[in-house]
């Protein structure tokens, strides 16, 4: 019985992902990361060549053949759009639902992550080095540690 609902559930996975319900991100080259933040963790998972775009104040090092798309969140769509990405990085917190809609519109993946905690954040970072295919996990794995301690001391009131 087990078995058949094992084989079931990977069917309806296999056959979601093929038929395209489920995105892939095996082909993302050409990332757009709308918060320095993200540009900075794509920077540090190694994949800082597949940045095309970043919004104004991002230090990632010398940004060779990356725009700079302005201050977040007023990026113009244009800019964007121009780019040509394949992934589009954005903040959940700051992001203009307006953006986002009209980004689907044009058919362009989107993902919009949470990093107003320090669980988001670490998480965020885990599901960037899944989909960017990273092979050093060490900060990844640091950013989790931190997580834990912190989750098991309580902080006292002054």
């Amino acid at each position: 019985m087990k078995r058949a609902r094992k084989f079931t559930y990977v069917f309806i996975v296999l056959t979601s992902f093929l038929l395209g319900l489920i995105p892939s991100y095996a082909s993302t080259s050409r990332i757009v990361a709308l918060l320095p933040s993200l540009a900075e963790m794509v920077t540090d998972l190694g994949s800082k060549a597949k940045l095309v775009g970043v919004p104004e104040y991002t230090s990632i090092g010398e940004p060779q053949q990356i725009v700079n798309l302005g201050p977040y969140p007023n990026v113009s769509i244009e800019k964007i759009v121009a780019l040509r990405p394949d992934l589009v990085l954005i903040s959940k917190e700051g992001a203009k639902r307006e953006l986002v809609e009209a980004l689907a519109k044009l058919n362009i993946k989107t993902d919009v992550l949470a990093l107003s905690t320090l669980r988001e954040v670490a998480a965020t970072a885990r599901h960037l080095a899944e989909i960017l295919g990273a092979s050093n996990l060490s900060k990844v794995l640091q950013l989790e540690q931190i997580v834990k301690k912190g989750s098991k001391s309580r902080c006292s009131k002054p």
